[in-house]
């Protein structure tokens, strides 16, 4: 009786995949971000996993990455994202202050872009995209500056 249960845990130690964890299914997220007009400043780029705070709150976003801005075109890649439904919006940020600035209305004063690159105000079901593999990329998201 003594030598069973040795020998049932080595069993059980034994019919145990190797290398196996708990972590979901992840993968890479590739954000492609086109008409960046000067080399001022720095992109905000926001990757958020719900309609919480999406687009402008970065605080709320799931991961937040800021790269000097470089005109004309772009590319963040987020790692490690576990798979689901994603929105990303960015911000070019042209004073490096690390927000979006906004008009009385809340208007953007500086240029935005989200995934899908919608028409009319972003929201998250307009922007979301499933990501289900281990490299996504987004479409290319389009800076677009609405006010003067």
């Amino acid at each position: 009786m003594l030598l069973v249960k040795p020998v049932l845990a080595v069993a059980l130690l034994l019919s145990a995949p190797f290398g196996q964890t708990d972590e979901p299914p992840q993968g890479a997220i590739v954000v492609n971000i086109k008409d960046v007009d000067s080399n001022d400043g720095r992109l905000i780029v926001a990757l958020f996993s719900g309609p919480d705070g999406f687009p402008a709150v970065f605080n709320k976003s799931l991961k937040l990455v800021t790269v000097p801005a470089n005109q004309h075109t772009a590319a963040v890649t987020f790692d490690r994202v576990p798979f689901g439904d994603y929105a990303v919006t960015v911000c070019h940020d042209r004073d490096g202050d690390g927000r979006l600035k906004t008009n009385f209305l809340g208007m953007p004063l500086e240029p935005v872009g989200n995934s899908n690159n919608p028409g009319g105000i972003p929201n998250f079901k307009k922007c979301r995209f499933e990501h289900s593999s281990t490299s996504t990329a987004i479409d290319t998201i389009r800076l677009v500056r609405l006010q003067k």
